[in-house]
């Protein structure tokens, strides 16, 4: 079966199939065991965490995640900050979380260049993907809240119909039993949970607009979330802090829904987050700039609440003659002077396939690196929040 797998891995990673295709392709005996959903799940959307039972396979297989663009990262950060560079090749390196294990599987390969730059695109807080619910292990929260990080964490629910089962507590024994956990710890760092992310979407099962473009599931969402909420909050009161997390627009929709008819209210959220991509080239033929992606919403959601405001996933694709190294740029300028709710910035810098192409969301040239390198910089330097965090995903 390893080598059935590993092939299937492979011919998506080229973007030979779609998942839907694949899906086609793929005789009924393979379709039937667990392990290949996924893995074709992680293969084909990515993220730096995966599936227990992908974990299981990936151990025996090196996979060279991102090692390249890794040493370039890596070695502009130790030219750029010389000193921190000595103080952590001297220091005692216990590498990244296996939850990274992408990166893990290759780490005592890397050199320090490539090592260090692992670290410096932590950010100071760090998003974690757990592909299902009943992944959630604390113990992978906790060895990021004991290196002095903050923690976002994206919770996916990835049943057929999953704001039902949330809505009947088909998760609630996982939740608690992941938020009791979390009452050892007694630490400063916070942990935000993002549940039921791109929520006016219709490309998950719990987003409103999946198979439901009159917005009849809106109150059905609703309700999940706030469940999710109330039951790890009553689990671990004060310990976590809760996302909710748009995309840029509603999508799947057949007549326009405000923002605030899909918002839980304050008494539920403690940051709304948004996802801020242009994807011309792949799923989008028109070509944005971050501000075209980005104002409507911020300006619509800071009328609703005073909550602050967080980007949780941003990138943009280097199609359709956009100067990507300049979009990076000017994200971060205008995130500086003009967005100034904006509390956390996370981008997502994964590449992922689309049909025959692929969605470049990574930082995949040296043109590419120093952009978000310098634009990072620049906003540190040019404003006095101090408290905005940035991150790469």
């Amino acid at each position: 079966m390893d080598a059935l797998v590993t092939e299937a891995v492979e011919r998506i990673t080229k973007g030979e199939f779609t998942l839907r295709q694949l899906h086609r392709a793929i005789t009924k005996e393979l379709a039937t065991v667990p392990l290949f959903d996924y893995v074709v799940y992680n293969a084909s959307y990515g993220g730096f965490n995966y599936s227990d039972e992908f974990l299981a396979f990936s151990a025996t297989q090196k996979i060279a995640c991102r090692k390249q663009k890794m040493y370039d990262f890596g070695k502009l950060m130790a030219q750029k900050n010389a000193a921190a560079y000595a103080t952590f090749i001297k220091s005692k390196d216990q590498g990244p979380h296996p939850s990274h294990r992408c990166h893990y599987d290759v780490y005592d390969d890397m050199s320090d260049d490539v090592k260090y730059g692992l670290h410096c695109a932590s950010g100071v807080f760090c998003t974690l993907s757990m592909a299902k619910a009943s992944a959630l292990k604390w113990n992978y929260i906790e060895g990021y809240l004991k290196k002095g990080y903050d923690v976002h964490l994206v919770i996916e629910f990835l049943s057929k119909t999953p704001l039902d089962d949330i809505n009947n507590g088909h998760y609630d024994g996982v939740l608690q039993s992941f938020a009791k956990a979390a009452n050892r710890y007694t630490g400063g760092k916070q942990v935000y949970i993002r549940p039921l992310h791109e929520l006016n979407g219709n490309w998950y099962a719990w987003t409103v607009f999946y198979k439901a473009p009159d917005g009849s599931n809106i109150p059905v969402y609703l309700d999940a979330y706030r469940r999710v909420v109330r039951v790890i909050r009553q689990s671990a009161p004060g310990k976590f802090l809760f996302q909710q997390h748009y995309n840029a627009v509603n999508y799947g929709a057949d007549k326009y829904f405000p923002l605030k008819q899909m918002y839980a209210g304050d008494d539920y959220v403690d940051m709304v987050t948004v996802s801020v991509y242009n994807a011309c080239g792949t799923s989008s033929v028109v070509l944005r700039s971050f501000v075209q992606v980005f104002n409507t919403f911020y300006y619509q959601m800071t009328a609703i609440t005073s909550r602050p405001i967080g980007i949780g996933e941003l990138s943009t694709t280097s199609y359709c003659g956009v100067d990507k190294p300049a979009w990076v740029r000017e994200a971060w300028h205008q995130l500086a002077i003009k967005y100034t709710k904006v509390t956390a910035v996370d981008f997502f810098l994964e590449n992922k396939p689309f049909g025959k192409t692929l969605k470049n969301w990574d930082l995949n040239t040296p043109a590419d690196v120093s952009a978000f390198s310098s634009g990072w910089a620049e906003f540190r330097h040019g404003t006095c929040a101090s408290e905005t965090h940035a991150s790469e995903a």
